[in-house]
């Protein structure tokens, strides 16, 4: 188990408990719904032998993704209850890629693609995201990614303000 270290994160000094890492292709559900979020290994790659790019380790002790992991896999669920989804969270953009479900049949994750009308289905976050729990994703046509609802519903009120303040300027002239 690797430590590291006191952080701060929003004026909160919190510690970030690192699991051991192991190679992402051998990642199991099991093993994500233990430690739900999980990084890549960067930092281990000159630490031990046989470790690169491709691995990964768990964070130990929490259910929050936040903002300062930049990007991490995490696990979600099918809102139907069908699929365990594995993915990797930008979340700034609140968008997820490498999006893959657990076969229980193989015992391994298959691209999310394989799933027919796989954009219809809508995902709900295992762990807390900066916070917030049960955040919902679905597949936006126009980004061709899985995102937020609450993301697309902010984009959706910018530009709608955007929108009126534009109009209100040109009514005023």
């Amino acid at each position: 188990m690797k430590v590291f270290g006191i952080k701060k994160v929003n004026d909160i000094y919190s510690e970030i408990v690192y699991g051991k890492p192991k190679p992402i292709d051998e990642v199991t559900l099991q093993d994500m719904q233990k430690n739900p979020i999980w990084i890549f290994a960067l930092d281990e790659e000159e630490e031990a032998e046989g470790i690169d790019e491709t691995w990964q380790k768990p964070i130990l002790y929490s259910d929050n993704v936040i903002h300062e992991l930049l990007e991490a896999y995490i696990l979600l669920k099918s809102v139907d209850g069908q699929y365990d989804i594995s993915a990797n969270l930008d979340i700034k953009e609140e968008t997820l890629d490498d999006v893959n479900y657990w076969n229980t049949e193989q015992e391994c994750w298959l691209p999310i693609e394989n799933v027919e009308n796989y954009k219809e289905l809508q995902f709900v976050a295992i762990p807390k995201i900066e916070g917030d729990a049960d955040i919902i994703f679905g597949f936006d046509d126009t980004k061709n990614v899985f995102c937020s609802i609450r993301s697309r519903q902010e984009i959706t009120v910018k530009k709608r303000n955007l929108l009126s303040s534009l109009n209100s300027l040109f009514r005023k002239g």
